[in-house]
């Protein structure tokens, strides 16, 4: 009786063993898995440099810029998938028929996680600006990024796109500028709910090879413990 009270213990202890392994085995995996750990990796609150929450306004010759920020990847993104530099103007020039105001574009287009180089130039001798929003709250305080040009002239920031694709509003809030024909929006593509998910597997390990020392330990010690209680 004792002798088989104790094959069928070790056949137990040897199950957990593998249990343990198949468990720890998974966890490195997800580890492992850049998917899975960008979430926490290299991703800052926000890109304020005094460390608050608060919208970062920053006076620049000829205007403002509110979050500008050319190095924070935004939540989602594994890393900034390049640059892209762009003009945008801004007037009376090209306002459409009925409009006051208005830009030279009708829609601004991005890959998702790209950094974006903004320089938005004035045509009039009154403000003009673009505020893009709907942004991460994570990385852009308020959820969004403004370029204001006093008057004539030109200012130029940076802002990482987000990693959702998407239409965000952008336009101008100052007073009746929108309603005059101030509206440009941030048509943001390839995101990453356009992409398939990777998914991670245990058995084989997640980059095709075979199972992993502690899983293949498991499995010996289960097959022993199994023999010796057979012989019992």
């Amino acid at each position: 009786m004792t002798s088989h009270r104790y094959g069928r213990v070790s056949a137990f202890a040897a199950v957990a063993v593998l249990a343990v392994a198949v468990a720890g085995s998974a966890s490195l995996a997800l580890a492992a898995d850049p998917v899975s750990s960008a979430a926490g990796s290299g991703v800052v609150a926000h890109p304020t440099p005094d460390g608050d929450a608060e919208p970062e306004t920053r006076v620049v010759e000829n205007g403002s810029v509110v979050n500008a920020n050319g190095t924070v990847r935004p939540p989602g993104c594994e890393a900034i998938q390049g640059e892209r530099r762009l003009t945008v103007d801004a007037g009376r020039e090209y306002a459409a028929d009925g409009d006051a105001f208005g830009y030279d574009l009708d829609s601004v287009t991005a890959p998702a996680c790209t950094r974006l180089v903004v320089t938005l130039v004035n045509h009039d001798d009154v403000r003009h600006q673009w505020v893009v929003s709907g942004l991460p709250t994570a990385t852009y305080p308020g959820g969004y990024v403004a370029i204001e040009v006093a008057h004539r002239g030109s200012v130029t920031a940076a802002f990482v796109t987000p990693s959702e694709s998407g239409t965000y509003e952008g336009l101008s809030t100052l007073p009746q500028h929108e309603q005059t024909g101030m509206q440009l929006p941030l048509v943001v593509t390839g995101g990453a709910s356009d992409q398939s998910t990777a998914t991670v597997t245990t058995t084989p390990d997640a980059d095709g090879s075979a199972p992993g020392p502690g899983l293949l330990l498991a499995v010996v010690a289960l097959a022993a413990a199994v023999l010796l209680a057979a012989r019992q």
